[in-house]
């Protein structure tokens, strides 16, 4: 799975592609960890990981997830809380049912597929360009 193309088609959907196009990566994370959205403002740099081993369904959660923290990255710098108003407004009305809980069950199984659909479709166009 290559999850730089999917989350483009999730910054298409959710943010008007508004976000940098920023490096995403599997991880084996320790403990309970699902995701990760790294800033280095000195650099303006930002990565996102999420967990290998999730569901798609679940890594799709994670992912918009953490895009949401891209979102409050990008649009206020670091200075803002991790999970503070800023987020919470990002994740509501990213569609989030709760975001105090964190959920990453936001994609119906259908919703995923047709997202992987589109994710696959722009990764064959990239290919085509070579």
């Amino acid at each position: 799975m290559i999850w730089q193309y999917v989350k483009r088609v999730l910054n298409e959907r959710y943010f008007d592609n508004s976000l940098r196009d920023v490096p995403v990566f599997e991880v084996d994370f320790d403990g309970d960890q699902l995701g990760d959205c790294e800033t280095w403002e000195e650099y303006d740099m930002v990565h996102v990981a999420i967990r290998r081993g999730l569901s798609t369904r679940e890594a799709l959660g994670v992912l918009l997830h953490e895009m949401c923290h891209q979102a409050v990255y990008e649009q206020y710098g670091a200075e803002v809380e991790p999970h503070g108003p800023e987020w919470i407004a990002e994740m509501v009305r990213v569609g989030f049912p709760d975001p105090d809980e964190h959920s990453i069950d936001l994609f119906s199984t259908e919703e995923a597929e047709e997202i992987l659909r589109e994710s696959q479709e722009n990764e064959r166009w990239r290919y085509e360009l070579w």
